[in-house]
């Protein structure tokens, strides 16, 4: 009998050496020139390096939340793992927003994270989550 549940991620990889590098306040800055205005609770994107269609990102919440404890994963830090979609989507040409919101076969193996590395796809009509 097949399966529905999606298969598990692959393991975290780090980004080649010639992966173009965005910091997060400069990542912030075009965001919000596009339109995307993120309020500084929502901006836990750190780094992003676009390695062809990849994106590899480090995310953290502000060090001054007090409210981690109160979430299995923090919402913050799980809407800045889409962040690095939205800056791709950004530079590329066209006048629309892509807000990326949808999540399908997450699985949580810990609780309480402050920060994460993440690994996303490009692909033409979806995106895929590799690990986070």
């Amino acid at each position: 009998m097949a399966s529905h549940e999606p298969a598990l991620a692959a393991p975290y990889t780090e980004p080649t050496a010639d992966a173009v590098v965005t910091r997060g306040q400069e990542a912030y800055a075009r965001l919000d020139a596009r339109g995307y205005h993120y309020g500084p609770a929502f901006q836990g994107l750190r780094t992003v390096h676009q390695d062809g269609k990849t994106l590899h990102a480090e995310i953290s919440l502000d060090g001054d939340r007090t409210d981690q404890e109160a979430f299995a994963l923090h919402p913050a830090l799980l809407d800045a793992a889409l962040h690095p979609l939205a800056l791709a989507a950004a530079a590329d040409d066209g006048d629309s927003l892509v807000v990326p919101y949808s999540w399908r076969g997450v699985r949580l193996h810990a609780s309480g994270a402050t920060s994460a590395r993440v690994r996303l796809t490009r692909a033409p009509a979806r995106v895929r989550t590799h690990s986070v």
